[in-house]
């Protein structure tokens, strides 16, 4: 063994020496700490085994008959209930941190949306936790929407472009770029504009309205002054 190797072997092992001796001048800390963290773990199954767990049933059975009604476009059912059953809104009150609440808040808002009520609606879509790759889009979409319906173009403009450049994809993205580009035109923000139009041609080529993107940018490029091809 070369005598480069020996000093390794030597620091190794004073390295483990030191590590050993930690463990053994603090055993009573470390095995708190370990104490603690099962204590946490224990907790935390108990919490949704014996609260989460029966709430979410609840939830779900209070749910069921609205997700029906939801379907059919039968707002007035969603934000009233059935026969004295709860409403989506107070589903999502009652039972935040649930599925059932989650989607609960999902049909509020959209709910609140289609009625006008579009500050209800924006409370009730920012609370709602979406994990589907089409779900999430159109969720700040929406949020847009209502903006746009309450004239605040600014605010509704960047809800568009956050929408359209989260989970790309053929569908969503075009959707609400489009709205957003749109929207930036109105409030003559023509690079905002060009920069929503470019991003659909280059990342969304087989969408279906694709084709019709090279006018949206020369119609933005020319009201904001830029002939030049980008």
């Amino acid at each position: 063994m070369s005598s480069e190797q020996q000093q390794e072997v030597v620091q190794r092992t004073d390295v483990f020496s030191k590590i050993q001796a930690w463990f053994e001048n603090n055993q009573k800390m470390v095995t708190y700490i370990i104490g603690a963290i099962a204590a946490v773990i224990v907790l935390y199954w108990a919490y949704n085994k014996y609260y989460q767990e029966p709430r979410q049933i609840e939830a779900a059975n209070e749910l069921f008959p609205l997700e029906k009604a939801f379907g059919q476009d039968s707002m007035d059912v969603v934000l009233k209930g059935i026969n004295g059953g709860m409403s989506a809104p107070n589903i999502a009150d009652e039972y935040s941190g649930t599925k059932a609440g989650n989607i609960a808040a999902y049909m509020s808002g959209v709910a609140f949306f289609t009625k006008g009520e579009y500050d209800k609606a924006i409370d009730y879509l920012q609370v709602f936790k979406a994990s589907d790759a089409l779900l999430g889009p159109n969720k700040i979409g929406l949020i847009g929407d209502c903006y746009a319906a309450k004239k605040e173009l600014e605010k509704a403009a960047n809800y568009f472009n956050k929408a359209g450049r989260k989970n790309v994809n053929n569908l969503t993205t075009p959707h609400w770029l489009f709205k957003a580009g749109a929207a930036y035109e109105k409030l003559g923000e023509w690079d905002d504009a060009i920069s929503a139009y470019e991003f659909i041609k280059e990342n969304c080529k087989d969408a279906p309205n694709a084709t019709q993107i090279d006018k949206y940018i020369s119609y933005a490029q020319a009201r904001g002054g830029d002939l030049t091809e980008k």
